[in-house]
């Protein structure tokens, strides 16, 4: 595993920068300070040979032995300035020391030193010069080139050893800057795909340990951010799915009534297909009510539930109730709508029904009631007596049976309606269920001196519950002799069809309009009336029939002509 690199390492090489640099100026400092020591003491042994010479009275010769022995230049300056002697140079081509700084010194105080270039030797001397007894300046010098030589050379090499240790921080600053900088730029890089939704793009950086971090910690987010987006989506694709499962039509609007979304059920409202975004609501929304209650919406007040009617092209006529509320609100403003279309056309219907039947029971029970309450007032104030009295008590009887028919089959149609009676059902014999419907007309039949022919397939059954069966059967025979002239047959055929039991009720009657054909089994529903009441119907027989086809799961149909008869069949599963 490669070494890690931190901010600290970064540090420690810029301390070592600034210390290499430190230890520099210390050695600067060490040779400035060498050389004034070194200087300090060349004078001391300068002053050493001054004293030497003044004590000892030496002749020129043995002065320029001296002097040659300790590589030095002695001058000897007169009280007038004037040079006696001079160990390099004749005296008389001298000019007047007098003004020299050390030998000005010397004279005031006794001792002068000086460090200057010589004007006749051409460089830098130290001067040491002494007053002597006569009254004269001793003055002994020594160049400085070997100490400014000696101090250059420290100088050049240490000047090389900072320019190295220099050169040697500087490339190790560019190789943790490249170092840093290619971090970085995965770190960017990763950004930006980050930035363009690419969460599955991975930083692998190995090297500063805060990089480092921040890399994992990046990747860390990614996945973070791609399991809460998994988790929106699939919430997302849960609300599409029972979005587009609700049976309510739901569209999202804008202020400008422009469709943003819609569901399933809306498209096949309005459209039959889906329906484009931004397409303006008034395209297949066409109420005013509804375009009124949505400005209502808008501007804030309370939009109370419209009806809506619709006309689909191919169907019936369908009504929904419109309901509104905002889902969204800026700076107080609405901005946008959710409408909610709930099919109430079978609420509608049951409504009308409703409203049919209790007008239907109030005619079929007004009629003989108000016949009874009649011929029962004329019967209460004696006003018929005899067979005339006899008369009118048997159309008081049977009204009251008329009206007892009704009664029993309203009880039988609210039985057969509750969904929470149970209904038992067995193998019944279809044999067995013809006999007993026949056995209960056959009185009905003679009346009219009709004939009933009956055709049934031997040793035949099916699953349902028989006495319902019976009354279904008993129904439909009745029906048709209802609906026969006298003398006319009745034929009853049964037989299977593809595991179903079909019993055929055929009469020779009058027939039924093909516009009241799909009304025929609504209740208190005759094709006619007068008929229907004079022979003692209640108008609820085929309405029964249809009920118990429906409990045993099968059905009931018909086909007639005018003047040609009706042929119902109920169909029962085996």
């Amino acid at each position: 595993m490669k070494k890690q690199h931190s901010l600290r390492f970064i540090l420690i090489v810029t301390a070592t920068s600034l210390l290499a640099m430190a230890i520099f100026a210390c050695a600067l400092f060490t040779v400035l300070h060498y050389r004034s020591s070194e200087i300090t003491r060349e004078q001391q042994r300068l002053s050493n040979h001054a004293v030497y010479l003044r004590e000892a009275n030496l002749s020129d010769k043995e002065l320029d032995t001296y002097a040659a022995a300790f590589s030095l230049r002695i001058t000897i300056i007169k009280s007038d300035g004037t040079v006696s002697y001079d160990t390099y140079f004749n005296p008389k081509d001298l000019d007047n020391h007098l003004y020299r700084q050390e030998i000005k010194d010397a004279f005031a105080k006794g001792t002068g030193t000086a460090i200057r270039s010589s004007a006749n030797a051409k460089q830098q001397l130290l001067y040491e010069a002494l007053l002597t007894d006569s009254n004269e300046v001793i003055r002994v010098s020594r160049e400085l080139s070997v100490i400014k030589n000696w101090t250059y050379e420290f100088l050049s090499d240490l000047a090389l050893i900072f320019l190295a240790l220099l050169l040697l921080s500087m490339l190790t600053i560019v190789f943790i800057i490249n170092h840093t900088t290619k971090a970085l730029e995965i770190l960017t890089n990763t950004a930006i795909e980050y930035s363009k939704g690419n969460l599955s793009h991975h930083a692998t950086v190995i090297g500063p340990t805060e990089y480092t971090i921040l890399s994992e910690t990046l990747n860390g987010m990614a996945v973070q951010l791609q399991q809460q987006f998994k988790q929106l989506q699939n919430t997302s694709f849960e609300f599409l799915a029972i979005f587009n499962a609700m049976e309510e039509g739901i569209v999202l609007i804008d202020s400008n009534l422009r469709i943003l979304l819609s569901n399933n059920a809306f498209d096949r409202i309005f459209a039959h297909n889906t329906i484009a975004k931004e397409t303006p609501l008034r395209q297949w929304v066409f109420s005013e009510a509804v375009q009124t209650s949505i400005e209502k919406a808008f501007t804030g007040q309370s939009a109370t539930p419209c009806c809506l009617t619709v006309c689909p092209e191919g169907s019936e006529r369908m009504y929904f109730q419109v309901c509104m509320a905002p889902v969204a609100e800026k700076k107080g403003k609405i901005i946008s709508l959710v409408l909610t279309f709930t099919d109430i056309t079978k609420t509608r219907r049951l409504e009308l029904v409703r409203k049919d039947f209790v007008a239907n029971v109030s005619h079929e029970l007004k009629t003989p009631l108000t016949s009874i309450g009649g011929f029962a007032e004329i019967l209460v104030n004696k006003q018929a007596e005899g067979k005339q009295a006899q008369q009118f008590l048997e159309i008081i009887f049977d009204n009251v049976k008329q009206m007892q028919l009704i009664v029993e089959d309203l009880l039988l149609l609210a039985s057969l309606e509750n969904d929470e009676k149970q209904i038992t059902m067995q193998s019944c014999s279809v044999e067995h269920i013809i006999e007993e419907s026949l056995r209960r007309c056959t009185y009905k039949a003679s009346m009219k001196k009709m004939v009933i022919e009956s055709k049934v397939q031997r040793k035949l059954y099916c699953m349902g519950n028989e006495g319902l069966l019976i009354q279904a059967m008993v129904n439909l025979i009745l029906n048709a002799i209802l609906y026969s002239e006298e003398g006319k047959t009745i034929s009853i055929v049964v037989e299977e069809v593809e595991n179903q039991i079909l019993f055929k009720v055929q009469d020779q009657g009058c027939g039924i309009a093909e516009e009241n054909l799909e009304r025929i089994f609504e209740r208190f529903y005759r094709v006619d009336k007068a008929r229907s009441r004079k022979e003692g119907g209640t108008g609820l027989g085929l309405s029964i029939v249809k009920h118990i086809a429906n409990i045993h799961n099968g059905n009931i149909s018909v086909e007639s002509h005018i003047g040609e008869g009706s042929t119902f069949t109920l169909s029962i599963p085996q």
